[in-house]
């Protein structure tokens, strides 16, 4: 075991304290394993946004709330700090080549987002990690044979979470940080040859991630058309191409940071500090989807979390729908029905029901119908989905024998 100071901002080196050696590039045979938590959103980071199809390039100005401080430097003058952001029209191209070798290819991925909004009439406002950037490029350069990259951080992964014009959020927790693009990063790893699992849960601020990246990333991006097919955000469409090389990366990522994230973890955390409280219908719907993550979608627990689930619906999104309705999959996989819990079938069919999904909602109620054939109640919901279906005739009939 050795220990090594790293600067994420300059250092392309290692000094081992113990063995008393320098870890230069191109010096380990073996590829380098990097572990970066809440590191990348206290790096330095670009901000722009895309408005009409046109690329604007932001800048900040640092100001105070108060307009004198008896003690300048008292630290906490940081919590007073007041940030003003001015866009303007960005040079083309922005990023000049230099000796990092990596500009243009970080050229083509701004040139991708402005495409990508611009083709769609959205606007964006984009956090461009090039720290973070710069530091994976050098830590990989460690090793000849590439790296694996294993981050979690408090940011995104998905196109849609950057959408609108706004000034980007500064936190001061102890130190300056900002929300981490995972998916300019996920671009990167992809388009120098790499492979990105990027956690997909998009209703979350939390995400983990792993990037396979290959001798090419530490020698600069070469492909600046990003017109690979590889899938930038979605794992399973991402494996196909490196099923053979990495045959187990897909099934732990899966086990280990998607069916019970970091984020899921979190949320458990927050709901057993205040007071050991149990859920009730003011529990939030994405804490109820992790309590029910975290148990594998647990028939008896759904049992318990359904009402809170219906109630919530409400305000839930069609992707927050996508979720649940994967989730319901699972617990049926799972369920095993005796005579003393197939109102949980009930349960499954109104979740569906609430979500508009009238044909699984249908599924269900049949199923549970064969167990309660005279189920008023029953009866009457399986109508309703059969006439939201456009079966009039069969809905009317389930209505005349819920009578």
């Amino acid at each position: 075991l050795d220990v090594a100071i790293f600067n994420a901002a300059e250092d392309s080196s290692l000094w081992l304290h113990n063995a008393q050696i320098i870890l230069k590039p191109g010096s380990s045979v073996n590829p380098v394993v990097i572990i970066a938590n809440y590191l990348f959103d206290s790096l330095c980071h670009d901000v722009f946004q895309i408005a009409g199809g046109v690329l604007y390039a932001g800048r900040v100005s640092a100001g105070s709330q108060i307009n004198e401080s008896a003690n300048p430097l008292n630290p906490d003058i940081i919590s007073r700090m007041d940030n003003i952001f001015k866009f303007e029209v960005a040079e083309q191209p922005y990023y000049h080549l230099s000796e990092e070798g990596d500009e243009s290819l970080w050229q083509g991925m701004l040139n991708w987002y402005v495409e990508y909004y611009g083709s769609r009439g959205q606007n964006a406002t984009i956090l461009f990690p090039v720290g973070a950037l710069k530091a994976l490029q050098r830590l990989s350069a460690l090793s000849s044979n590439g790296a694996v990259v294993i981050t979690a951080d408090k940011g995104s992964g998905h196109v849609g979470s950057f959408l609108g014009l706004q000034d980007p959020t500064v936190a001061v927790d102890g130190s300056l940080s900002v929300m981490v693009n995972y998916h300019a990063l996920s671009l990167w790893v992809n388009t120098t040859g790499g492979l990105s699992f990027v956690d997909p849960h998009e209703f979350t601020n939390l995400i983990a991630c792993v990037f396979v990246l290959k001798p090419e990333a530490a020698e600069g991006g070469r492909d600046t058309s990003l017109n690979r097919s590889v899938s930038i955000h979605e794992p399973v469409a991402a494996s196909e191409a490196y099923s053979k090389q990495y045959p187990y990366l897909l099934e732990a990522f899966y086990d280990h940071l998607v069916s019970f994230s970091p984020s899921d973890y979190r949320k458990l955390i927050a709901l057993q500090q205040q007071r050991g409280a149990p859920p009730n219908s003011s529990t939030s719907i994405l804490t109820t989807i992790a309590l029910l993550r975290a148990l594998e979608w647990d028939p008896e627990v759904f049992a318990v979390l359904s009402q809170s689930l219906l109630e919530s619906l409400q305000y839930a999104t069609t992707d927050l729908h996508a979720i649940i309705a994967e989730g319901l999959q699972l617990l049926w996989q799972n369920f095993f029905v005796t005579n003393s819990n197939t109102e949980i079938i009930s349960e499954i069919g109104r979740i569906y029901g609430q979500m508009s999904l009238f044909k699984d909602a249908a599924t269900f109620y049949e199923r549970y119908l064969l167990y309660h054939p005279t189920n008023a109640v029953g009866l009457t919901n399986l109508g309703m989905c059969l006439y939201r279906l456009g079966y009039k005739k069969a809905a009317e009939d389930k209505f005349k024998l819920a009578l």
